[in-house]
């Protein structure tokens, strides 16, 4: 029997999918879908037996996503530090599953007089400090390359700095005395400045002046 909340949905996993994570959660109790997650398969919180879980999972085929989940299975123990624990993880033919802690907060806020602001800055000055782990070395951001004139500047772009790429609010969980950085689906490997100049275009969108 599908949980409810899933029940009405035509994308749902299927059985099979439960058994492959049933070791870890044991008996469920509930399955809520969240908002996050629009390039995963499914991302929901389960409620179960061997306390709640934030799933996240991709069908298991070639291609970006699923290269997405690996890099975030690949990243989940170097980015600990801001980022809620991977506790398991879980994978057969049909699926990749990621299995984290669950963290309670909300999104932040990015606009003008934001306490959250300072949150943010902080996210980025912690991720700044991490190891690049070696399975990152590989990883170069190169997705703005063709945009440079002449082709030479693209080497601004490269640097030893472990980014996030895609720090927005719905990225950025503010809790009571802890944040965290979520959703590290497209982790690279670049100039330090990239992510604090991604930051700046979501401020600008929340309201901010470019000054």
């Amino acid at each position: 029997m599908l949980p409810k909340e899933l029940s009405v949905r035509h994308d749902h996993p299927g059985p099979e999918f439960w058994s492959l994570i049933h070791p870890f959660t044991g008996q469920r109790t509930s399955v809520s879908r969240t908002e996050r997650g629009f390039d995963a398969d499914l991302t929901a919180v389960v409620e179960c037996e061997k306390c709640p879980f934030f799933v996240k999972a991709m069908r298991n085929r070639q291609g970006g996503r699923r290269s997405s989940i690996l890099r975030e299975r690949a990243i989940a123990s170097t980015v600990r530090p801001i980022a809620p624990a991977l506790v398991w993880e879980a994978e057969d033919y049909d699926w990749i599953v990621l299995g984290y802690e669950v963290v309670s907060g909300r999104r932040a806020d990015f606009t003008t007089d934001s306490p959250d602001l300072s949150v943010v800055g902080e996210l980025i000055n912690q991720l700044c400090t991490l190891p690049v782990p070696k399975v990152a070395q590989t990883w170069a951001e190169n997705r703005w390359d063709r945009f440079t004139e002449p082709e030479t500047a693209a080497r601004l772009f490269r640097g030893g700095t472990l980014l996030h790429t895609d720090i927005h609010p719905s990225n950025v969980m503010v809790g009571d005395g802890r944040s965290w950085l979520v959703d590290w689906s497209w982790p690279r490997l670049g100039a330090a400045f990239i992510d604090p100049a991604c930051v700046v275009v979501q401020l600008i969108s929340a309201g901010h002046t470019p000054a």
